[in-house]
């Protein structure tokens, strides 16, 4: 979506680079963070932001930004939530079923928000709901491979949470679809 309104350059290739620099940017700048509220359990930012990536700039930039950022985190860089890092935090059994879904959810939801619809809100709720489901669905299969007790509850905790960050992504790409295309050309059939 947002590639279709701004180019950095002529090239495609540059664009591309430039593009996967700002989503891995985003990555490893708030992929780190941790939100809580109260005495919840605290939560990452972190789908929210590879989502964003592939939703925004197509799904080649959004799977190659979730697989440089897995690559960096295991080789050494701080950059995982609550600034983990090596292949011992990916390979826990709380943590890799959802690296895989965030590879996962940007080839799918980059690849659904490319497509043109004729309904651009609805299409853009469906693509966040789905990018969301997927990565809490392959957290979920792989804790329960391990763990079946487990993996109920850590669903049922990752489900708001998820339901949470759906919305906010939701809310602030209407909001910029709306303000780039303008009212009218946001409702029109595309």
């Amino acid at each position: 979506m947002f590639k279709n309104y701004f180019a950095f350059t002529k090239s495609p290739a540059l664009n591309l680079i430039i593009g996967l620099l700002i989503s891995l940017g985003l990555l490893i700048g708030l992929g780190p963070l941790l939100v809580s509220h109260g005495k919840e359990l605290p939560f990452s930012v972190l789908s929210l932001v590879v989502l964003f990536n592939a939703i925004w700039w197509g799904w080649q930039i959004g799977f190659l930004s979730a697989l440089l950022y897995i690559f960096f985190g295991i080789a050494g860089l701080h950059i995982f939530p609550n600034y983990e890092f090596g292949i011992k935090h990916v390979f826990t059994i709380t943590n890799c079923g959802y690296y895989f879904g965030f590879l996962a959810a940007a080839l799918l939801a980059g690849y659904f928000a490319e497509i043109p619809r004729k309904k651009k809100m609805l299409n853009t709720l469906a693509v966040w709901f789905l990018g969301h489901a997927l990565i809490l669905l392959l957290g979920g299969l792989y804790i329960y491979r391990i763990n079946p007790e487990r993996a109920w509850a850590f669903v049922q905790l990752d489900l708001s949470a998820y339901a949470v960050k759906a919305t906010a992504g939701l809310i602030i790409t209407v909001a910029f679809l709306r303000f780039v295309e303008g009212r009218e050309n946001f409702y029109k059939v595309s």
